[in-house]
């Protein structure tokens, strides 16, 4: 008997990611339709772009639907990726902005169980008709592990490629795509990419050069309301570590709020 994978891809090979080593560093050899990756970026709908391209261009030329669901304003997507269902942000090649093609509902970045279900059934309905190979590509701002197996269900059902763009601090959640990519220190140039295809804390680290086709203007210092604010996640593999997110004008004021709050305690049990 095959795995399920093998039997919705009909034993094609993968995509190849553009990079060699990270096509060794995956399970599958590169973008295996039928699977769910993760992607943990800094800047969603930004600095993920790169990585993604050579899969946006496979899917593009080879005529397999696009689509791109709570993509946030004004990411930068080469012109030749058109969508054929795109919900929230940018959407091509009409260059309008919002609701396209059947109807679609438009949804906000991802956050609650309701808003995933809501995702996913839209998803669902999608891929019902579509007769061929599609790419979806997802943008969350939390994942909750249900959610997330529901699209492993949708993927493998159908022998789509699904990608799931999270906030970096995703980097230490549970691992529940089939493998999870994180992007560290991502530039203009290139960038380091964690990979993990398994719930040990740490991953391989690359360093990639993105492709000379794709240009990537500097990120803005703000993407807009739908980025989180600051935030806190602990390391669950090290209680001694965190890391905190968000825009760095923030972070510093909150950093310089906790340094008075723990002078102002330890004055306090001086005097006392």
């Amino acid at each position: 008997m095959r795995p399920r994978t093998e039997e919705a891809t009909g034993g094609t090979a993968p995509v190849p990611t553009g990079w060699t080593a990270l096509d060794e560093a995956l399970p599958s050899g590169g973008w295996q339709a039928g699977e769910v990756v993760e992607v943990c970026s800094p800047h969603p709908g930004w600095t993920e772009i790169p990585l993604l391209w050579p899969l946006l261009r496979h899917a593009t030329v080879c005529g397999h639907p696009v689509a791109l669901l709570g993509l946030p304003p004004s990411s930068p997507l080469p012109s030749c990726v058109t969508a054929d269902w795109c919900v929230s942000g940018d959407v091509h090649p009409s260059g309008a902005r919002g609701e396209q093609n059947h109807g679609a509902t438009i949804l906000p970045a991802l956050r609650t169980a309701a808003e995933w279900q809501a995702a996913c059934d839209a998803a669902d309905r999608w891929f019902a008709r579509q007769g061929r190979r599609a790419l979806l590509l997802v943008w969350a701002l939390e994942a909750p592990a249900a959610g997330v197996r529901r699209l492993r269900r949708l993927a493998r059902r159908t022998g789509a490629w699904v990608c799931v763009v999270r906030p970096s601090l995703a980097r230490w959640d549970d691992l529940w795509a089939d493998a999870r990519l994180a992007l560290l220190c991502p530039g203009v140039r290139g960038a380091q990419v964690q990979v993990r295809t398994d719930n040990r804390p740490l991953g391989r680290t690359l360093q990639l050069a993105w492709q000379a086709d794709i240009a990537l203007p500097p990120a803005p210092l703000h993407l807009g309301d739908a980025q989180p604010r600051v935030r806190v996640r602990q390391d669950p593999h090290d209680r001694r570590r965190a890391v905190v997110s968000g825009r760095l004008d923030e972070v510093c004021q909150a950093l310089d709020r906790l340094a008075r709050e723990e002078a102002r305690a330890s004055s306090e049990a001086h005097t006392s």
